[in-house]
C-alpha cells in the first residue's frame, strides 16, 4: 500500500530525489508525495519527469509549497501537473510560514499535526507544508480508490473543485486569489462530481515575427482547453493581466459546450496581449478565470511569460 522511498544520504542531502519519483511511477504507484523541495531555478529534467509520471504512468505528484511565507517558486511543487500544496490551521487560516501564491493550487491543515516521531513517541507541534501535502495525498490515494477509473489529473481537479474557499474570510484577506482553490473538503470530493474542470493545457505564445517579446510587441496566446470533468454546457475563458505592463487586447474565448475529456483550442481566436515598457527579463502574470454559468462552476487558472530578455 505504502512505498517509501530514500532520498537523502546520512549528510541529509538529496541525491536521488526525482529518480525516486521515476522508480514509484514505473512500480504501480498511483499518488507520490514529495514533502521536499528547494527553491533553486526551473529544471527542464526535473519537468520532464514530472511529465513522465504524470502523462505516461498515470501517477500524481502532490508536493508541499514551501515554508518561506511569501509568492517565491518552490520545486517541485511549482512544475507543471504538481499538486502544489500550501497550509492552513484549524480556523481555515494561512499557516504564517505557509508559501502562497498564483501557482499553490490547494490548501490543507499543517500547523500542530500530531506526527509520528523517533523511539516510538509522538509530537504534536510540529507544522509546515510538508505536513499538509500528505494530507492531500491521503486524499488523492482515497479518492483513487473508490474510483479507479479516474486518471491521476482527474484526481487532483476534483480534489480542487470541490474545496472550499478560505480566501474570502478576515484573517486570509491579504492573500485573496492566492490560496489555490481553497482547502480541501474530502466529503464534497467524494459525493459531489456535478462539476467540470477546465485547463489551459497547452499554451504556444507568438508575436508572429521572431517570438522575441520585447516592448511594443502584441503577442498571441492560443492552444489546447482540456475539461477533466464532468459536461459544461457553456464554458467561457476570460483573460485579465496582472502586470502593468499588459494589456490584454483580445480578452475572451467562447469555448461552449465541453464533454469529460474532450478538448477545444482557440487557435482561429486567439488572447492577444500587449507589452508596454518593461525592465528586463519581467514576468508577465495572466489571469484566465473560467466560467459556466449552468453547472456553477468559476475557476481561475495563472499563466507567465518572460520579456525583454537579456540574452537569447
Amino acid at each position: 500500500k505504502i512505498m517509501p522511498l530514500k532520498i537523502f544520504n546520512d549528510n541529509n542531502v538529496s541525491v536521488n530525489s526525482y529518480e525516486a519519483i521515476v522508480y514509484a511511477a514505473e512500480h504501480g504507484c498511483t499518488v507520490a508525495n514529495c514533502s521536499w523541495g528547494s527553491k533553486f531555478t526551473y529544471s527542464q529534467f526535473a519537468q520532464d519527469v514530472i511529465t513522465y509520471a504524470t502523462i505516461n504512468k498515470n501517477m500524481l505528484v502532490v508536493a508541499a509549497a514551501g515554508n518561506d511565507g511569501n509568492q517565491g517558486l518552490f520545486y517541485p511543487a511549482s512544475y507543471e501537473y504538481v499538486i502544489s500544496v500550501g497550509a492552513s490551521n484549524q480556523k481555515d487560516c494561512k499557516w504564517e510560514y505557509s508559501n502562497y501564491g498564483p501557482f499553490v493550487d490547494i490548501f490543507a491543515p499543517g500547523q500542530d499535526i500530531m506526527n509520528t516521531w523517533a523511539n516510538g513517541t509522538y509530537y504534536s507541534v510540529i507544522g509546515g507544508t510538508s505536513f499538509a501535502a500528505p494530507i492531500i495525498s491521503g486524499c488523492a490515494a482515497l479518492l483513487k480508490s473508490y474510483r479507479p477509473d479516474l486518471t491521476a489529473l482527474q484526481i487532483g481537479e476534483q480534489l480542487k473543485v470541490t474545496s472550499d474557499k478560505i480566501d474570502t474570510l478576515d484573517c486570509n484577506y491579504s492573500y485573496k486569489n492566492f490560496m489555490g482553490a481553497g482547502r480541501v473538503n474530502m466529503f464534497k470530493a467524494m459525493t459531489d462530481f456535478s462539476k467540470p474542470s477546465i485547463v489551459f493545457s497547452e499554451r504556444y505564445y507568438t508575436d508572429n515575427n521572431d517570438d522575441v517579446f520585447i516592448s511594443g510587441d502584441t503577442i498571441d496566446i492560443y492552444g489546447i482547453f482540456i475539461n477533466y470533468l464532468s459536461t459544461a454546457t457553456n464554458v467561457v475563458a476570460e483573460m485579465t493581466s496582472l502586470s502593468k505592463h499588459c494589456i490584454v487586447l483580445n480578452s475572451k474565448v467562447n469555448l461552449g459546450y465541453m464533454n469529460t475529456l474532450t478538448t477545444k483550442n482557440n487557435i482561429n481566436n486567439p488572447f492577444k496581449v500587449y507589452i508596454k515598457d518593461t525592465y528586463k527579463n519581467e514576468e508577465i502574470l495572466l489571469k484566465i478565470t473560467y466560467t459556466d454559468e449552468q453547472t456553477g462552476y468559476v475557476a481561475n487558472q495563472y499563466i507567465k511569460f518572460t520579456v525583454n530578455p537579456d540574452f537569447l
